[in-house]
């Protein structure tokens, strides 16, 4: 059985509850089925420092949506930035496409914050399968007071066109 993937036909044959030959619409989707999440476990907050954590290279090319912060505790003390961003392996560099502050009163335990697009990333930014997918945790030179616990990152991509060889599977 052949499972098939791509964005630019517009039907996909799969088997499974709709028998061998079942075939669903790409086109009826709604975009949000299209949207691709990563989720990145965020490192801790150290005193005047930049603490990378990495989620791997994105694996096809998509538009950056946005991203959310969430933790189980939030982190407090001195000024703290959260920010999500790749490595943009074309240009060789570091490409910080949104960030947040996790001690801002909209933030609470549990529950995702929306960070801020980065105004100077092209709009639509497009991600590639070979840019790297990193979420930081920035501290000024004041002391952490309250640990951050279960801090997580999540990005929103949605791709724009398929990969070679990713989105197709034979079995």
């Amino acid at each position: 059985m052949a499972l098939k993937q791509n964005y630019k036909t517009p039907a996909i044959e799969i088997g499974g509850a709709l028998g061998p030959n079942g075939i669903i619409d790409a086109e009826a989707l709604s975009d949000a089925a299209g949207i691709k999440r990563v989720v990145v476990a965020l490192g801790v907050f150290t005193q005047n420092t930049t603490v990378k954590a990495y989620g791997g290279p994105l694996g096809f090319r998509g538009k950056f949506l946005g991203a959310y912060f969430s933790a189980e505790t939030l982190p407090i003390g001195g000024t703290l930035r959260v920010d999500a961003a790749i490595y943009d392996a074309s240009a060789t560099a570091e490409v910080v496409l949104a960030t947040c502050n996790p001690e801002v009163a909209a933030a609470t335990a549990s529950i995702g914050l929306a960070l801020t697009i980065d105004a100077t990333i092209n709009d639509p930014l497009i991600v590639e399968p070979t840019d790297t997918i990193r979420a930081l945790t920035v501290a000024d030179n004041n002391t952490v007071g309250t640990a951050m616990v279960s801090g997580f990152l999540v990005f929103l991509f949605a791709p724009i066109e398929p990969t070679a060889g990713a989105l197709t599977t034979d079995r």
